[in-house]
């Protein structure tokens, strides 16, 4: 299983930005592009604090799937995904927005591209995209399984 964990400080967008009140919550959003809806039934994703025991899983969901993260993503907490990669896949991207509309600002965007085999890091604010970080290794392969774990630092 390959593991991808970017919690390194060179991997991360010069600026993410924090949810402002009254959005003061963040929206986990995955989609993905792959030749059939059934390919990406394979996925979970579990949301736990680094100081709690306890944690929540969600699992067996479609893609896209759009949830929001009670009390928002504070430093400490950590976001794992885990999942397969089906053979044809094209991409797939995982927002953490600050909330549901489509001009809300994203937080933190992990944007996969098999065909240019590359992991873009970014975030939006205002309507206008950050300095975007490309990861030219990309961990993820087509067909193959991963844990993806998105921890928290402010």
């Amino acid at each position: 299983m390959a593991k991808a964990c970017l919690k390194a400080r060179p991997l991360l967008p010069t600026k993410i930005i924090k949810p402002r009140p009254p959005s003061a919550m963040l929206i986990l959003n995955l989609k993905s592009t792959c030749a059939s809806a059934r390919q990406t039934d394979n996925m979970s994703f579990t949301f736990k604090s680094a100081f709690q025991s306890s944690f929540q899983t969600i699992s067996g969901f479609s893609v896209p799937y759009v949830s929001r993260i009670s009390g928002g993503l504070k430093a400490g907490k950590a976001i794992f995904i885990q999942g397969s990669v089906p053979s044809g896949c094209e991409s797939f991207v995982v927002n953490l927005k600050c909330g549901e509309s489509k001009e809300n600002d994203i937080a933190f965007q992990i944007r996969t591209q098999f065909s240019s085999n590359c992991m873009v890091l970014n975030s939006r604010q205002h309507g206008a995209w950050g300095k975007r970080r490309n990861w030219t290794v990309l961990p993820l392969k087509q067909g193959s399984s991963f844990d993806l774990i998105i921890a928290v630092k402010f």
